[in-house]
């Protein structure tokens, strides 16, 4: 009995270092080729197979470059006769020739998302019970190994797409130093997270009589608002370089044309999503003073502007407001979109802002926008588009000192001086 008990305890530690080798020969392989062709040698080195191959669904190819060729997907693997080779019709024909009289295993592999192939392996005689455990371990450890490669291929594939729609976002705000006639902007944006879905938008028309602002919020997080971006960022990009021909189409450009365009591609890009997007545009006509206003779910801007009561004035504009962006009307007809229109004085400041802003609360859970109201009321109006951004993130900094952002903040300060007749830089501080 105490000889049965040792043999068996052998037999146990004995198998257990055979595992422990064959998870170290599968998770040392370059790819998920490679853990494969090592399997297939496994299967027969390790459990006494006398042939053992692997037969893919979609076979790889070589890739030739000027330096020689790579080759890239999956490889049919034959081990026989102490060495692995890479398949062909004449050699696994042959060893299935030969097989026909043996006792063949077959085993489906899996990736994530498809079938991968199949691997068979040839007995002369019967397993044991034993045999058959360990070859089922070889397979089920391949697929871990399978699982690995991918998770690692997935999270490389992310991060790549994670920088670039992060580049995409930091060239949106990185807007050329334009030379209006009459006015100052400012911005300051702040995401949550690496990937936020906040953007701006700042151009001037080719008459130099225009600024145009945009601003939206995509909701929702992850690589979508990324792709959502850059759509609506190529749009505007191919609206102004189509602008440089003999036609001028901005003589007819309005907030509420290009909040059509943006409604369009966001659509479009969101056809099966449940994402939407809130987005404003503004115009600014320096000559007559004059704002037009088109907000499709964003929150109000708001005009700050001196008064002789010495305490300024603040005047939301709410008029007009309009639905949010998406896939939200199903196959309703699109509405087109409409201004509003505002007069504006010499000095007044716009304030466009996400509701990262205004809706971000304080330990004592108060809503900083309220705060903001109140305080724009008391802000010196003399120092500039610039210092009066500088002073909104001071106040935005004490106020939630301790609180963890959930949500972008993006907000923009125009200063109007229409009545300026020199150039005056836009600053994107």
């Amino acid at each position: 009995s105490f000889g049965v008990i040792q043999k068996n305890n052998e037999e146990s530690n004995r198998r257990t270092k055979v595992l422990q080798k064959i998870t170290i020969e599968l998770f040392a392989g370059t790819d998920i080729d490679d853990s494969i062709g090592r399997a297939v040698e496994l299967i027969c080195t390790q459990c006494g197979g006398d042939a053992s191959w692997f037969l893919p669904i979609d076979f790889g190819q070589d890739i030739s470059y000027a330096e020689g060729s790579v080759f890239i997907g999956l490889h049919g693997w034959l081990w026989r006769d102490h060495r692995l080779v890479p398949t062909s019709s004449a050699n696994i024909t042959e060893v299935e020739q030969m097989a026909k009289n043996m006792r063949i295993y077959d085993f489906r592999i899996r990736g994530h998302r498809k079938p991968l192939g199949t691997i068979k392996t040839s007995f002369k005689f019967t397993p044991n019970e034993n045999t058959l455990s360990l070859l089922h371990s070889i397979v089920s450890l391949l697929e871990l190994t399978i699982s690995k490669h991918e998770k690692i291929k997935i999270a490389t594939s992310i991060s790549t797409e994670i920088e670039l729609a992060a580049t995409v976002q930091q060239s949106i705000k990185s807007q050329e130093t334009f030379f209006p006639k009459g006015a100052e902007v400012s911005y300051h944006y702040q995401p949550s997270r690496r990937l936020g879905g906040d953007w701006f938008y700042v151009f001037e028309d080719t008459t130099r009589e225009n600024l145009f602002l945009l601003m939206g919020d995509v909701m929702g997080n992850g690589l979508t608002q990324g792709l959502v971006i850059t759509a609506v960022k190529s749009a505007l990009d191919m609206l102004i370089a189509s602008n440089k021909g003999e036609i001028d189409l901005f003589s007819q450009l309005r907030p509420s044309i290009l909040m059509n365009l943006i409604s369009a591609v966001t659509r479009r890009v969101l056809t099966k999503s449940e994402l939407t997007m809130s987005c404003i545009a503004i115009q600014y006509n320096y000559g007559k003073g004059e704002l037009k206003v088109c907000n499709a779910g964003h929150t109000f801007p708001v005009i700050v502007r001196p008064s002789q009561t010495g305490e300024n004035e603040v005047v939301q504009l709410f008029r007009n407001q309009q639905n949010i962006l998406g896939n939200i009307f199903g196959n309703e007809p699109i509405v087109a979109f409409n201004d509003a229109t505002y007069s504006l004085k010499t000095d007044d400041y716009i304030l466009l802002y996400s509701d990262g802003l205004s809706d971000v609360k304080s330990i004592k859970s108060t809503v900083f926008g309220r705060l903001l109201l109140r305080k724009l009321r008391s802000l010196d109006l003399e120092v500039g588009a610039e210092k009066l951004k500088n002073e909104i993130i001071e106040m935005f900094e004490y106020y939630t000192q301790g609180v963890k952002l959930e949500d972008d903040v993006c907000f923009l300060v125009l200063h109007c001086q229409n009545d300026l007749q020199q150039k005056q830089a836009i600053k994107i501080a």
